[in-house]
Formats: C-alpha cells, structure tokens, sequence
C-alpha cells in the first residue's frame, strides 16, 4: 500500500476547483441548489438568494466575476509552483503544464465576463488537469 498524503493530492484538488468554476453556466444556474432545495439551512437563506440573484444580474455580477477572477489566478498560480515536483518524473509533460497555466493565467486576466472563462475550461481540462493526474500517477507509481 502506498501512502498518500494531502500534499500529494493538492494539486488535483485545486484542478478539480478550478473545473467546476470554468463550466460557468453550471456554476451560475447551480449556485446555492443544494443549500436551497436539498438541504435547506434557514439561518443563511436569504443571503444564499441574495447572491444568487446579484450572480444571475449582469450589474451585480460584475464584483463576483473579479472575485472568480482573483480566486482562479491564485489556485493557477499554487498549482504552478506545485508542478515543479513533477520536474523528476516528466519534465517535459510538467513543462507543458507550466506553459498552459500562464497561457490560460493570460487569458483569464483579459476575461471580460463569465462567457470568456467558460471558453477556458476545455483547454484547462486537457492540457493542465488531465495531464497533471497523469503526473500525479506516475508519482505513486514510482513509490511502489
């Protein structure tokens, strides 16, 4: 058996973050379903219905949309720097994920609206998640 730790699994789970908020549409229009018709928590409601409102108003977006921002470049930028353990086991394939983060980190900060980062979430998904699972496997691979 090998042990994994946190450390180990940080990288894929910001990847796993960073998807769920590229698919934008699923983001939006899900936002609080859970909170609101599963399980329902009364005390935080009406907030929950505030932001899903000002989430679904062109006007009001705006704030959140610089916040989602702020949020993916930071969760980029850790999984940059977390890439660089890769370097032993594949530097070209880690290589790869590096130069698609600052791609994709370009791109984000010239979003306009939640549109322009839905169009990244097949480029995320192919070039830094997957390959970064990759990389993670082989990583426990290579402890067996």
């Amino acid at each position: 058996m090998v042990n994994i730790n946190i450390g180990d699994l940080e990288p894929i789970a910001y990847c796993i973050v960073i998807r769920e908020v590229l698919d934008s549409k699923r983001f939006l229009k899900g936002f609080g379903d859970n909170v609101l018709l599963k399980f329902p928590i009364k005390e935080i409601e009406e907030n929950i219905k505030k932001i899903r409102k000002e989430l679904l108003s062109e006007i009001e977006n705006k704030k959140h949309f610089v916040g989602i921002k702020t949020l993916l470049l930071d969760l980029l930028d850790r999984i940059l720097a977390m890439s660089s353990r890769y370097n032993s086991i594949n530097y070209a394939l880690a290589s790869e994920i590096q130069n698609s983060i600052k791609k994709i980190m370009r791109n984000i900060t010239y979003a306009d609206n939640f549109n322009d980062l839905e169009k990244l979430y097949e480029e995320f998904n192919r070039s830094v998640f997957l390959n970064m699972y990759k990389l993670f496997q082989e990583s426990i691979k290579l402890r067996k």
